[in-house]
């Protein structure tokens, strides 16, 4: 059986159902499973290798993800990703976010003063499905805590070349994300010559107020 090779979607990866990488010659259809179930079929014009589809959505949430190539009703290649958590087909319109109604707000500031005296809180809760949000306070500033690592990680794929998930730095970047590894996160911030390149690219993108 002829392989089918994903560029995308990648493990740990949130996707609306973007699949893009190459099929058997011949193809013509696809078929995706979200564990083990049939989500879509989709005819295919085009018989040749290249593959670029999408966005057709996700089941929302964890699942592993295999993709079937099929010729004249026969799996002729197929491959599978796991985990990937899934988005709905809306979560790649580009629309600005919207208020929610006062309750949802309400309910945020609630959650927030329930953490105690002498604690700030900021929330701000964005819907990938609609591009609805609300917030509480969001333009506090407080210490970044381990929420740095998330930057941390953005400067490195900025500049690191090739695919993360088959390189080097995989292990690294899962110790740091999963296990919240100080050690991890130094090891990047070294690589990369300190911590002014990581606040240099927090500015181009406009996190302008962290340090």
């Amino acid at each position: 059986m002829a392989a089918v090779v994903l560029q995308a979607p990648l493990p740990y990866e949130a996707n609306p159902g973007i699949f893009h990488g190459s099929v058997p010659r011949g193809t013509d259809a696809l078929v995706v499973l979200a564990d083990g179930r049939v989500w879509r079929r989709i005819e295919r014009r085009g018989r040749g290798t290249r593959l670029s589809l999408g966005p057709i959505g996700l089941p929302v949430g964890d699942h592993a993800i295999v993709l079937r190539a099929l010729r004249r009703g026969r799996v002729v290649g197929s491959a599978s990703v796991r985990p990937v958590y899934g988005l709905p087909r809306s979560a790649v319109r580009v629309a600005g976010p919207r208020l929610l109604d006062r309750s949802a707000r309400s309910r945020l500031a609630r959650l927030s003063r329930s953490a105690g005296g002498g604690v700030t809180t900021g929330v701000w809760a964005a819907h990938l499905g609609t591009a609805q949000a609300a917030s509480w306070n969001a333009g506090a500033e407080m210490p970044a805590a381990s929420t740095l690592k998330l930057a941390i990680l953005v400067t490195t794929l900025a500049r690191e070349s090739g695919d993360p998930v088959r390189g080097g730095l995989w292990p690294t970047y899962s110790r740091m994300v999963l296990d919240s590894s100080n050690r991890a996160a130094n090891e990047l911030i070294a690589r990369m010559g300190g911590g002014s390149t990581v606040n240099a690219l927090l500015g181009a993108i406009g996190a302008d107020h962290t340090d």
